[in-house]
């Protein structure tokens, strides 16, 4: 029916937004819009006029094999007509809008030549700064001079209802002419008959109701009188973001979202390593994903005013850590002759969750971000910490397997 009334009433609207992309059209509050961020430095100059150029050579001007354009949502934007969302088109498109030198002044604001820590203090304001209204929601802003060295860095930032991690990650590979090689990870087929099929079929109900208990039975907190910095936990329950095969290519959403526990307590490495390894068999031999993303693709159908109220958010996704994963590339990469130094990646949390984690990285070098709500934690330094725990933790585990 409002599909029929946008036809009638507002001809300028595409269609509606569908699917995974509809995860990020709902809520309120301060994580709203769900931004994703990419964070790329180069070993040598560049311009924002050679940034312009690239971008409509290599990367607007892509079509698939129907003759359509592959990367038309970057001219789109996300309108609620009757509290249902649509695409719509920029119609004033003009991409200096949205490649341009770093601009932003007051709290956002960077020295000449910045430090790492003058970039890092900016991130976290800036991946929550809301969008100008009627102009498609993502920036690619170019910073001169990082470090007082001849480095460039540039921070693409977009609206997360238009893409996912893998979709910035192919519109890099096309930007730079470079390879980006990640690992090719393979699963094991395991031939299973038909009536093992129809009991994984029959299966599923237990699947989400299981994972559903499993979300609600170890994920409450933090609450208004108990935060992380007061809790120590056996295990850890976590959103992870499983991306699905064969990436179609351009701006789209192409995952699944599953529930997973991890250890926080373990008598030893080898512990910790088959409790993880028990985890992630779990989350392959589930129907869980898939019917989670059943979910989220009927999202849509419900108005996003009613989505928006927490309990309704809650039922979508109770667990307050979630994680997201863009695979590390295996070797060197350039772009227009400068090497490709590092890539940091961060998204904002989920709903009104605390904490998103997010890694990623360039030429076998990973990075990992941590974006959290201000009160999910005691203090900024606690939040701070949170690197240097995880490059111990990790430090501390290759020492002991090795």
């Amino acid at each position: 029916m409002v599909w029929i009334l946008a036809k009638v009433f507002r001809p300028d609207l595409k269609c509606l937004i569908t699917g995974l992309n509809t995860l990020f059209t709902i809520g309120k509050g301060s994580n709203f819009p769900m931004n994703t961020m990419g964070v790329v430095i180069l070993n040598g100059p560049a311009t924002v006029d050679l940034f312009q150029q690239l971008l409509t050579e290599r990367v607007l001007s892509i079509k698939n094999s129907d003759g359509e354009l592959l990367y038309v949502g970057l001219k789109l934007q996300c309108v609620k007509f009757l509290t249902v969302p649509f695409w719509k088109e920029d119609l004033n498109f003009d991409l200096k809008n949205h490649v341009r030198y770093y601009d932003y002044t007051g709290a956002l604001e960077l020295p000449n030549a910045p430090s790492e820590m003058d970039l890092h203090n900016v991130l976290g304001k800036l991946i929550k700064l809301p969008w100008k209204k009627n102009q498609s929601p993502w920036e690619m802003l170019l910073i001169q001079n990082y470090k007082g060295e001849n480095y460039t860095g540039f921070v693409v930032r977009l609206n997360h209802v238009l893409a996912d991690g893998l979709s910035i990650f192919e519109m890099f590979k096309l930007l730079s002419k470079s390879e980006w090689s990640i690992p090719v990870f393979k699963r094991t087929k395991i031939e299973i008959s038909k009536w093992q099929r129809m009991g994984r079929a029959l299966k599923t109900p237990y699947d989400l109701f299981s994972n559903l208990l499993l979300c609600y039975g170890e994920s409450k907190f933090p609450t208004k009188t108990m935060r992380f910095d007061q809790v120590v936990l056996s295990n850890l329950v976590t959103t992870i973001v499983l991306p699905k095969k064969n990436h179609p290519g351009g701006l789209c959403i192409h995952a699944h979202l599953a529930p997973a526990k991890w250890p926080l307590q373990y008598a030893s490495t080898k512990d910790l390593m088959e409790s993880v390894q028990n985890s992630m068999r779990g989350i392959t031999t589930s129907a869980q994903a898939t019917v989670l993303g059943n979910i989220f693709k009927a999202a849509h159908f419900i108005p996003t005013w009613i989505a928006a109220f927490n309990v309704i958010i809650d039922c979508i996704n109770p667990v307050k850590v979630n994680f997201a994963n863009v695979p590390v590339t295996t070797g060197l990469d350039y772009f227009e002759g400068n090497e490709i130094l590092e890539l940091i990646t961060a998204n904002t949390p989920i709903f009104k969750n605390g904490l998103l984690i997010s890694m990623g990285g360039v030429n076998n070098k990973q990075r990992a971000s941590f974006c959290s709500n201000m009160n999910m934690f005691g203090s900024d330094d606690i939040a701070r910490s949170l690197g240097s725990l995880f490059a111990e933790e990790i430090q501390n585990l290759v020492l002991t397997i090795t």
